[in-house]
């Protein structure tokens, strides 16, 4: 019995001793940590590629990222290219002949695709407290456009209604879209690698439609009818942006924003009546549009700082006023027309060099 209770007293020290020893590195940092253990015990949670060399991590990484007490990134610049084509027009009969045979449907006007700049200014962590950034974004996308020249014994074009008194042998139709977007957000990082974001969104498309008497213009002059349409719309917008692969040298992420816009609609054409005096339609009004703006693609790590990104740009708007939907149901003789709504998409692609400090 005695040898037993030895035995089991020797075995009880041995645990309290092994326990002790091994909680002993827990309890002397939970006492009082020196400065450099603090030091380390705030960075190494917080910053994705602390202890890693310059070359090894890009900056990507640190956009999901969510811990409050982070300080770094702080400041992002995003400068490069977009490339916009318009969604095919809605059918739509716009050039006869003298046999009435259709020449041109609207269908056939789709053209090609526009470009222009794309630039996005980012600052990162602008409360201490919260993992909240700002961001800005603008991008314009000019001369999206298509010609078609018609020609014929007669050309009869359809033009807000009305046709040619003394129709050509020969008409150029022009159909140019040009847009620009500005947007400023307020983004917060959540736990789960997606940003929410929301803030305002200024949109503008312009568009104009012409019918161009070849006949009777000279290089000085152009004959024949004319219109443009404009949509200047400014609204809020809320969205999110989600990373759906990662790792230390890039990202795979996908975003949607959708806004609602007070657009300001404004629309004229011109033509000439049978005495060649000048007549004039005018279409404006206050309309609400709404635009959903999608975006897939991926960043890769060309240095800690620097990375290239490229992905795909979609934009689908509802309730315009469109240049070819005015012609479709605008009176050029009515003086003053309401303004016609159509929706519209564009798609295309983003490439651009993206620098994080």
């Amino acid at each position: 019995m005695r040898n037993c209770r030895s035995r089991l007293y020797s075995f009880r020290g041995m645990a309290v001793g092994l326990v002790l020893l091994i909680s002993f590195p827990f309890t002397s940092y939970a006492q009082q940590p020196n400065a450099q253990q603090q030091q380390q015990l705030v960075q190494q949670p917080q910053d994705p590629w602390f202890g890693q060399p310059d070359w090894m991590i890009c900056n990507q990484a640190a956009l999901d990222c969510n811990s409050p007490q982070r300080f770094k990134p702080v400041f992002g610049i995003e400068v490069g290219a977009i490339w916009l084509s318009r969604q095919t027009p809605n059918s739509q009969n716009l050039v006869f002949d003298q046999n009435s045979n259709v020449l041109l449907n609207a269908n056939q006007l789709k053209g090609s695709s526009g470009d222009g700049l794309d630039t996005t200014l980012s600052f990162y962590n602008i409360f201490r407290e919260r993992p909240i950034d700002f961001q800005m974004r603008f991008f314009q996308a000019s001369d999206m456009s298509a010609e078609q020249t018609m020609t014929a014994t007669q050309v009869v074009p359809l033009f807000y209604g009305a046709v040619p008194i003394n129709p050509t042998n020969s008409n150029s139709l022009l159909y140019e879209t040009q847009m620009r977007s500005f947007e400023a957000n307020i983004v917060y990082r959540t736990p789960f690698r997606i940003r929410l974001l929301t803030g305002f969104r200024f949109f503008e498309v312009d568009e104009i439609y012409d019918v161009v008497d070849n006949v009777s213009s000279n290089s000085s002059t152009r004959v024949g009818f004319f219109s443009r349409a404009e949509n200047t719309m400014a609204g809020g917008q809320i969205g999110a942006e989600g990373t759906l692969l990662s790792n230390d040298n890039g990202r795979v992420f996908g975003s949607c924003k959708w806004a609602m816009l007070s657009n300001d609609s404004f629309g004229v054409a011109q033509a000439a009546n049978s005495s060649g005096a000048p007549i004039e339609s005018v279409s404006s009004e206050w309309i609400t549009s709404q635009l959903l703006d999608f975006q897939l693609g991926g960043s890769l790590g060309l240095s800690r700082r620097f990375s290239i990104y490229a992905g795909y740009q979609g934009l689908v708007a509802s309730d315009l006023g469109l240049a070819l939907e005015q012609n479709r149901n605008a009176r050029i003789f009515a003086g003053s027309n309401p303004v016609f709504t159509s929706d519209n998409q564009w798609h295309g692609f983003r490439l651009s060099l993206v620098g994080i400090w």
